[in-house]
């Protein structure tokens, strides 16, 4: 049965890494069923929140809402500080899609607190992703002066520029 759920959840993983969202979101769902009964956490929440990633493309924000709880319940029982990072982001993310401005700010300083806590993937520029986060949906608010101080929150950092040029622009 596990045998199962792994094959499953890692096609799940290969067409997800292929932007084949509907046939990855087929093998998440057929891997979700055989390790809901499993203390198996990290895969189950990873499996919610590529289902959330899958569920904002396509514009069913309350499924995405619905499985990125469900994927911070399961990084938390995992004790997966990254992985909950990764859903209070796309909590972020379902948030702003919803015009739940405040939600998503909420929900954005929680995942900036969590990367700051637990000094998270610096190569990945998480602290900064959660400032640029921060201030665009200021700037959605159109709060233009809070939006203007985390952008250039999220510019101090000397390294953005050079190694993630795509976030610094």
């Amino acid at each position: 049965k596990l045998n199962t759920a792994n094959a499953y959840y890692y096609f799940g993983n290969a067409f997800f890494n292929q932007g084949a969202s509907d046939s990855s979101y087929y093998y998440y769902l057929k891997a979700e069923k055989l390790f809901l009964n499993t203390n198996q956490y990290k895969i189950l929440a990873d499996i919610y929140l590529n289902k959330s990633r899958i569920q904002v493309r396509i514009n069913d924000v309350s499924g995405a809402e619905k499985s990125a709880i469900l994927s911070l319940k399961n990084a938390r029982k995992a004790n997966d500080k990254l992985l909950e990072y990764d859903a209070l982001t796309n909590l972020g993310i379902v948030s702003n899609e919803t015009e739940n401005y405040y939600d998503a700010i909420d929900y954005h300083n929680k995942a900036l607190k969590t990367s700051e806590d637990n000094n998270l993937n610096l190569d990945y520029f998480l602290r900064e992703v959660s400032l640029n986060n921060l201030g665009n949906t200021y700037q959605k608010l159109k709060k233009f002066n809070d939006a203007i101080f985390y952008f250039k929150k999220a510019l101090e950092n000397n390294r953005l520029q050079k190694l993630k040029p795509r976030l610094y622009a």
